[in-house]
């Protein structure tokens, strides 16, 4: 899609951060990533959107970045939200038509509120069975 024009957005929602560091951004830098938007709906922290957060990598795709906190501090709060699958869907949807491709990256299971949120936002989905890091 990029290269016919179209901005493509990846969303890494991996604690892992593999998407993130792939597109030659530091995972352990002080920018905003997924962590600030999913824990802005946790209760009493500032409101971060996906606008807020994405950044154009050299490559010319546009990445909202993981955040090796994501697992560790976000997760937990997801549980005490009512309609938690949907986070991403909605941050999303803040967007608009402003990407012509949005790829999700999450975490290589089956279970957690990341890949929930992924399969609800998805219109489409893509199961690697490649062990290696940038499956």
């Amino acid at each position: 899609m990029h290269e016919y024009g179209k901005r493509v957005l990846v969303i890494d929602c991996d604690p892992q951060a593999n998407a993130t560091s792939g597109l030659g951004i530091d995972p352990c830098s002080d920018r905003l990533s997924m962590y600030d938007v999913f824990m802005s709906y946790a209760g009493d922290y500032p409101d971060v959107g996906l606008a807020d957060i994405i950044t154009e990598t050299k490559s010319g795709i546009f990445l909202a970045p993981s955040s090796l906190d994501l697992v560790g501090g976000a997760e937990p709060y997801l549980y005490t939200i009512d309609n938690r699958a949907a986070i991403l869907k909605d941050a999303i949807a803040e967007l608009g038509d402003a990407y012509g491709c949005i790829l999700i990256d999450t975490p290589p299971s089956m279970g957690g509120q990341f890949v929930l949120n992924g399969l609800v936002a998805a219109d489409r989905v893509v199961v690697t069975f490649d062990s290696g890091i940038f499956a």
